[in-house]
């Protein structure tokens, strides 16, 4: 039996096993505003809900007479469904309310107490279910984050003992977590300190070094949170295997709101992430190292202006670096007429999108007023629309100078 106008009014369940009493249940819930749906026993009850999917809330009545009572088919309903149950019932006696005492409801309505009493559980249980469905998704969401951070996450109560411990941590060290209270954060580390030691972490004598447990006794005892400190860990890989030295980023911060005190420990081996950024940093050095003791100009320009010039540069056009990375230096000085006009014509084709050779000739004016022919070879940096152009510069040497380089070589090899 459906009663009740209008689809976005929300439905409601009644189950209840006297016809009579369900017909003018349904006119005084109507006349709350909501649709009603009728179910005279237990399993229609179940079916119902399972097949109509717009089902907000069950009004379940404790006794349904022959069948599965009301605590029953709530059971079973809440089984394969979420939703709001209000168990209604022409009982007051204890009995009848411990019958419901371990079934997720939502309130208890005595039959004859009253419309302003029924309607305001509705509405009271809508109230609670959404609130209840608000806090679950967002500790689900928490909880997902929690076990399935890419890093080490603790839960450590107040003597440091590991209370919560995530997939990650344990996966990572190949630990097991014997349960709640009766493991340290070092022995699911497998710190070597802790393993040396008899009584486990904390125990050892290296322990009071150990710069993770100073932090959290710290916060602790009230202290700041720990945000994004390093500290290194000797840690045995397994039984067999040599020890290893990790590099950890770890934070120590202590969580609000919550009845006993505890601190949330994450950590993150960023060894292999610090020695790909020294190998990278030998390499800039070693780059860097070869580019400012090459015998070539080399530089990058940004704009019209020089961001960076090396030393061959410096002693090729007889200006300091201070000079020629000053804001107010102009890099046609270091042109001839010719070539301010080649230069120029070079940019504009830049601008149009047209395809330049990356090599060409100038002729240059050095801070002594001496001219040079050079050759020229640049190419743009990033993708070809980046504005920043890196050049190398190397003078031209006359065909005589060529010549007589050329008898140097060879009477220095008859030599």
């Amino acid at each position: 039996m459906v009663t009740g106008q209008g689809p976005a009014l929300k439905k409601i369940l009644l189950v209840e096993d006297e016809a009579i009493i369900a017909m003018a249940q349904a006119r005084r819930i109507q006349a709350f505003g909501y649709q009603v749906l009728a179910a005279y026993n237990g399993d229609e009850a179940e079916r119902l809900v399972l097949e109509a999917q717009d089902i907000s809330l069950v009004l379940m009545d404790i006794d349904l007479g022959t069948g599965p009572d009301g605590p029953e088919t709530a059971s079973r309903i809440l089984a394969r469904k979420t939703l709001p149950i209000v168990f209604l019932t022409s009982h007051t006696e204890r009995e009848y309310v411990e019958r419901v005492r371990k079934i997720t409801r939502y309130g208890y309505v005595v039959k004859n107490a009253g419309d302003f009493v029924l309607e305001s559980a509705i509405e009271m249980a809508f109230t609670l279910f959404e609130a209840h469905e608000t806090l679950r998704e967002a500790n689900e969401e928490l909880n997902s984050i929690y076990l399935n951070a890419p890093f080490h996450m603790f839960l450590l109560t107040h003597d440091g003992i590991v209370h919560k411990v995530n997939d990650f941590a344990l996966q990572q060290s190949s630990t097991r977590f014997v349960g709640e209270g009766r493991q340290h954060i070092g022995d699911l580390l497998r710190c070597l300190g802790s393993i040396d030691a008899p009584e486990g972490c904390g125990a050892g004598p290296l322990c009071r070094f150990c710069i993770l447990r100073s932090d959290i006794i710290k916060v602790f005892d009230g202290g700041e949170d720990v945000l994004d400190a390093e500290f290194r860990l000797e840690v045995s890989p397994g039984p067999a295997a040599k020890a290893e030295e990790v590099l950890y980023q770890y934070s120590v911060v202590r969580l609000q709101n919550v009845d006993l005190q505890k601190v949330l420990v994450t950590l993150q081996d960023i060894t292999a992430k610090r020695q790909i950024e020294e190998h990278l940093r030998q390499s800039q050095e070693a780059f860097s190292t070869l580019v400012e003791n090459a015998d070539e100009g080399i530089y990058l320009m940004l704009d019209g202006r020089y961001t960076y010039v090396n030393e061959g540069f410096c002693q090729l056009t007889g200006y300091l670096r201070d000079e020629l990375l000053s804001a107010g230096f102009d890099y046609n000085t270091l042109l001839d007429s010719n070539s301010m006009e080649q230069v120029e014509s070079r940019r504009l084709a830049r601008l149009r999108g047209e395809r330049l050779s990356g090599l060409f000739r100038l002729g240059i004016v050095c801070k002594d007023g001496t001219k040079l022919d050079v050759e020229v070879s640049t190419t743009t940096i990033g993708d070809p629309s980046s504005r920043t152009i890196a050049g190398i510069m190397r003078p031209i040497r006359s065909s005589q100078e060529n010549s007589s380089g050329s008898q140097l070589g060879r009477q220095g090899t008859e030599l």
